[in-house]
């Protein structure tokens, strides 16, 4: 009894060093000028994809602070107002949370289904919470040319995202003897 509790404490840990390592991985790639090509002006915001495979697979608090730091990362980009994506990321980070929680079973079409209706509410409400949209010109061609596109490829890279993950998570369960 005592030894598989602290072989899931164990695997735990390794999974949330899993995760860190891989916020800041993506985080980087994200980041960088012209590492990922742009598509039509665009280019995916792959926090978003990790914060939904972290929220889905762990419960609402980690979930919670899983999304508070996606959010800070969010909002080290140069905007006008900083903590609205720690709020929204945080938020929604929970909300997803307790989807697992309330003991729904996720799948690569759940989460499809999840990924292309959440990734683009937050990826518009992120254009929208962080510019004046009122005094801005040309909000048409910015929305065509650069946020559609980049809620587009988001969508395309997420499976990957949740793939990756769910392989190296399904064999540490393996070898931990937990069911996640």
């Amino acid at each position: 009894m005592i030894k598989s509790v602290y072989h899931r404490d164990i695997y735990k840990f390794l999974r949330i060093c899993f995760y860190i390592m891989q916020l800041l991985v993506l985080f980087s790639l994200q980041q960088v000028p012209d590492f990922l090509p742009e598509i039509y002006g665009g280019r995916p915001t792959l926090i978003l994809p990790l914060l939904l495979t972290v929220s889905l697979q762990e419960g609402n608090y980690f979930a919670l602070i899983w999304g508070l730091v996606c959010g800070l990362l969010m909002d080290m980009n140069p905007s006008r107002f900083v903590g609205i994506q720690i709020f929204v990321m945080g938020v929604g980070g929970y909300l997803l949370g307790r989807l697992k929680d309330r003991g729904y079973k996720v799948n690569l079409k759940t989460f499809l289904v999840l990924s292309v209706f959440i990734e683009p509410i937050m990826i518009l409400m992120r254009f929208c919470l962080n510019y004046n949209l009122p005094k801005m010109h040309y909000i048409d061609a910015i929305v065509n040319r650069h946020i559609i596109p980049c809620i587009l490829y988001t969508v395309l890279v997420s499976p990957f995202v949740y793939l990756f993950n769910r392989s190296v998570l399904f064999s540490m369960a393996q070898k931990g003897g937990d069911e996640n």
